[in-house]
């Protein structure tokens, strides 16, 4: 950025000096576009993002995230399937109980899915270790059984599934349109402001690319972020 608008101001200021290339006039002025769209983006996108909770991940979350949705307090219309997600941590009780609040007399066909994260890029080539283990794989599917299992006992149809996935978000608003979801539930933890701008806000960035309501259930901030052991 600063080398962009130096570029700018140096062929504005002193154009007789010499430079290995020379490029046409007009380049000073993209240079300084350039400059100021990322001055914006990392002056001001990233740190509201920090603050407000959007999904951080790149310019494509950035952007959309400044002016996208809210996932909160949102109901939808009418019910006949729910998605119950999380991105890979324990379904509390308070969010099978949030879901069975939001299906309320409509009954929907409820389905539950987890997320086994794949670890690093979709670049080059893949190392294993960044793939979940069978361990790993086999924990997610007891997390998902149980919630299955807790929500047949309240007389819902209920089925589950694990999905493994670099991208959470981008997989549950997938999984949501496959089943033909009209509402997604999804826990939600107050983390401080630093680590949601290195991890994101995965209820947020799934309510801009799902399209349908995002039920969020709130929960205490965990151990780690009350400074506990």
């Amino acid at each position: 950025m600063p080398v962009l608008i130096g570029y700018y101001f140096l062929r504005r200021w002193r154009p007789e000096l010499r430079r290995p290339f020379r490029l046409p006039e007009w380049m000073k002025w993209v240079a300084l576009g350039l400059g100021i769209y990322y001055l914006f983006v990392w002056g001001v996108s990233l740190p509201w993002c920090a603050v407000s909770g959007c999904a951080v991940g790149g310019v494509g979350n950035v952007l959309p995230a400044y002016f996208g949705v809210d996932a909160r307090d949102e109901r939808p219309p009418s019910l006949a399937h729910l998605l119950v997600a999380s991105t890979g941590e324990p379904f509390d009780r308070r969010v099978i109980e949030g879901a069975v609040k939001l299906a309320g007399p409509h009954h929907p066909v409820m389905h539950v899915v987890s997320i086994a994260r794949i670890w690093g890029t979709a670049l080059g080539l893949q190392h294993p270790g960044l793939y979940p283990t069978k361990r790993e794989w086999g924990a997610q599917a007891d997390l998902v059984a149980d919630a299955v299992k807790d929500l047949k006992q309240r007389g819902f149809e209920a089925d589950g599934r694990v999905i493994g996935s670099r991208h959470p978000s981008k997989a549950i608003a997938r999984a949501a349109a496959d089943a033909g979801c009209d509402g997604i539930v999804m826990a939600s933890r107050r983390i401080p402001a630093w680590r949601r701008l290195l991890q994101g806000n995965d209820e947020r960035a799934v309510a801009r690319r799902a399209g349908i309501p995002v039920h969020v259930v709130d929960l205490e901030p965990d151990p780690v972020n009350r400074g506990q052991p």
